[in-house]
């Protein structure tokens, strides 16, 4: 028996409505899949719906879903229309999500099943934060983000940020000039000790399986994130030569199948995740 459902929503951080895409499968007891996409990202972007058909092809339950802030809605959840919402996001309502989401899950599946994480970039460095989850089994990063902090603009930038309220950044490949307000900034000093992923992972009384995944042509997270995230949580390292930061993946992907790197970081996930599952 089979459960598949696109676009429910649920209720995220701050009571704001996002959508995920759930397919349960008659093994959902055992385990399954979360994927929480990254930075001015979405579940629809790119090769992730590939993602999801490739788990679901090896009979795992998936859940993709969208961080309530992302600037997507229910009803246009693509390329940011709610740049408002976008410029209100902070990492503790993403963490917020990541709750809201295996809860949601919960309420789906009769007894509360093994959840097994797979993050992108700053999805990655979010899903790592739930290390300590005790519904969570193992842990899977894509290209991740080792530290928060370090990826907040600094010097005259943060100068000008703090004095008017807003920093923007223009989105590449839809032309959108993207903001962030100041309260992403002060957010994270706010909750400084649960966003600290390398402070969650060392205070772990035992280590969470994980995998660590980086493509060595990484243009926009570099590799060594990954060997410093790996030495934190006394996990398992693959870094892939030819790789980039999104594994090949583009938007939009029109191929049915997954570009050839990020097949290659799936067959490893899977490889570790069914392996993570056998061990009890």
């Amino acid at each position: 028996m089979k459960r598949q459902e696109k676009n429910l929503i649920f209720t995220g951080a701050n009571g704001r409505s996002s959508l995920m895409d759930i397919c349960i499968t008659s093994t959902a007891s055992k385990g399954i899949v979360v994927f929480a996409h990254g930075y001015k990202g979405y579940k629809d972007w790119g090769a992730w719906q590939q993602i999801e058909n490739y788990f679901l092809a090896n009979e795992w339950s998936f859940c993709k879903f969208n961080f309530s802030h992302n600037g997507g809605t229910t009803s246009q959840p693509i390329d940011f229309p709610d740049l408002a919402a976008f410029a209100d996001n902070r990492y503790s309502y993403e963490l917020e999500d990541l709750h809201a989401v295996i809860h949601h899950i919960n309420n789906l599946i009769e007894e509360k099943p093994p959840i097994y994480l797979v993050g992108h970039s700053r999805g990655g460095g979010m899903v790592l934060l739930l290390a300590n989850h005790p519904q969570i089994k193992a842990i899977a990063t894509l290209a991740a983000v080792a530290d928060f902090e370090e990826r907040f603009i600094t010097g005259d930038k943060l100068i000008d940020w703090k004095k008017n309220g807003v920093f923007s950044i223009e989105n590449k490949r839809t032309k959108q000039m993207m903001p962030h307000n100041i309260c992403f900034y002060e957010d994270y000093y706010q909750h400084q000790e649960k966003l600290n992923i390398q402070g969650v992972l060392k205070a772990l009384k035992k280590p969470k399986p994980m995998l660590h995944i980086h493509g060595k042509q990484d243009e926009a997270v570099n590799w060594e994130n990954a060997a410093q995230i790996a030495s934190w949580s006394m996990g398992e390292v693959l870094f892939l030569e030819e790789a980039n930061h999104t594994f090949g993946s583009i938007h939009p992907w029109r191929a049915d199948n997954l570009p050839a790197d990020l097949e290659k970081a799936c067959d490893s996930i899977l490889d570790f995740f069914e392996k993570i599952k056998q061990q009890g």
